[in-house]
């Protein structure tokens, strides 16, 4: 009798823990634990205090994590968002071996209403011997397009280079892995 009242004791405690945690756990609870988005939200993007003119405040599209295999031949990778592609062209030589490449990316409009792209791509800080290039869609033929990238070292955007789009692209060169940011139609850091 002492065995089984020892038994039925373990066995409501286990079984109270196990309610416990599931109930604990349920994702419709404001104790839920948060789980992270499949998304992914690139770094530094929509914090407040940076330069306006790169935040984006309306998120139009996002994309998943687009996964490829580049090597020493080089290859592109195609970057949907919404209707429009977007590339990042790696030239032959531009890679020693092998490398998996993730990118993700975020469009919306900053707070001058402009349309800003950002990227995040992975590995970081992957160097290119060769620049690669971002072909960014743009929806203004001849327009400016100007690229940031997020110096983690100095925690700013920092102004890359700009473009004019050319049959509704612009062109940017990408020399190493960061976060990037294009702004559609900005001439100048200060987006003015």
């Amino acid at each position: 009798m002492k065995r089984h009242r020892k038994f039925s004791l373990w066995f409501r405690i286990v079984s109270l823990a196990a309610l416990a945690l599931w109930v604990g756990c349920s994702q419709n609870l404001p104790t839920a634990p948060k789980q992270e988005q499949v998304t992914p939200a690139v770094s530094g993007i929509t914090s407040t205090g940076l330069s306006s003119n790169v935040r984006i405040v309306d998120v139009k599209y996002t994309t998943q994590w687009i996964i490829a295999q580049v090597g020493p031949d080089g290859g592109a990778i195609t970057i949907p968002l919404g209707s429009d592609t977007n590339y990042l062209v790696i030239p032959q030589g531009a890679l020693d071996k092998k490398v998996t490449i993730k990118v993700a990316a975020i469009e919306g409009l900053n707070p001058e209403r402009k349309l800003v792209t950002a990227y995040e791509f992975l590995p970081d800080e992957l160097a290119f011997k060769k620049p690669a290039n971002l072909v960014q869609y743009t929806k203004d033929n001849g327009a400016p397009a100007t690229l940031y990238w997020f110096n983690p070292a100095t925690l700013f955007w920092e102004l890359q280079e700009s473009a004019t789009s050319n049959n509704y692209r612009a062109i940017f060169r990408v020399y190493h892995f960061s976060n990037y940011a294009v702004v559609d139609g900005s001439t100048s850091a200060s987006g003015q």
